[in-house]
């Protein structure tokens, strides 16, 4: 579940801004809907939430994203980098699960 008031994360007490849950949205939306970024939306996200089994994530995938996704990409990017968080410090485990059931290959 995306968490939809900004509240500090448990392990990194990072205060979770609207900026991130919106880019967060964005992302997750484009990843399950499948729009013709999915695949490279979903890679990204995947990287982030276990980057030894789904690292496979590409710097060039930003190339195969819409302007909204690749925008939301850099946002979070910025973000994970500033805060060292992943999706399970914001208890987004079951969706990134999902997530990579659909992508498995």
């Amino acid at each position: 579940m995306i968490p939809y008031e900004a509240k500090p994360t448990p392990v990194h007490k990072t205060i979770v801004g609207e900026k991130i849950i919106a880019a967060i949205r964005i992302l997750i939306r484009a990843a399950t809907t499948g729009e013709s970024d999915a695949e490279p939306v979903a890679a990204f996200l995947l990287a982030w939430h276990d980057p030894i089994v789904y690292g496979g994530f590409s710097i060039q995938d930003l190339w195969g994203m819409e302007e909204s996704a690749r925008n939301a990409a850099a946002i979070l990017f910025a973000w994970i980098s500033d805060n060292r968080a992943t999706p399970q410090d914001l208890e987004l485990e079951l969706v990134f699960e999902a997530i990579g059931a659909r992508w498995a290959n």
